[in-house]
């Protein structure tokens, strides 16, 4: 429902992402304003073609989140959001070597933490970059790094059967 307002009514969205903008420009330190603004920035670039104007929505989204990581450089929705979009950015653009810098510094700040189900997510992204990569040992090792920190997660055990 959400998907379908930002795109059938993008003045809507426009008008929104305005006031979070200067909700983030009044409140520098506040993640929940940077969060905000980076949701609807996602939001826009889920509604637009695919092109440069994904790029342009996506550098937007992803500054804001690294502003967060600048506030709470521990931030995993941040650092996650960050690490996916690079992944999503189409191979001329050379981004996923930040992709993977991202979900490595991601599973170092995570394995600090508690454990929580989403954690085996940043297993399953980067063993796909790195078998993108080429680097098999090393999509290897993350895959059975993950599974033993989270055993029971079912798509690292699909991805864990799929490449036996």
């Amino acid at each position: 429902e959400f998907w379908k307002i930002a795109r059938d009514k993008p003045a809507l969205l426009a008008d929104n992402i305005k006031q979070l903008e200067r909700a983030a420009a009044d409140a520098p330190n506040d993640k929940d304003a940077h969060r905000r603004l980076a949701e609807a920035y996602l939001a826009k670039l889920m509604s637009v073609p695919d092109g440069v104007e994904k790029g342009i929505w996506s550098n937007k989204m992803i500054g804001e989140e690294k502003k967060i990581l600048q506030i709470d450089p521990e931030d995993w929705d941040a650092r996650y959001s960050v690490a996916i979009n690079y992944s999503f950015w189409p191979e001329q653009f050379n981004k996923r070597p930040d992709a993977i810098k991202e979900f490595e510094i991601l599973r170092k700040v995570q394995e600090t933490k508690p454990q929580e189900s989403k954690f085996a997510r940043t297993y399953l992204q980067l063993r796909q970059l790195y078998l993108k990569e080429g680097r098999t040992e090393d999509a290897q090792a993350v895959l059975d790094e993950g599974l033993r920190r989270y055993p029971n997660d079912e798509e690292l055990k699909k991805a864990r059967d799929g490449a036996k």
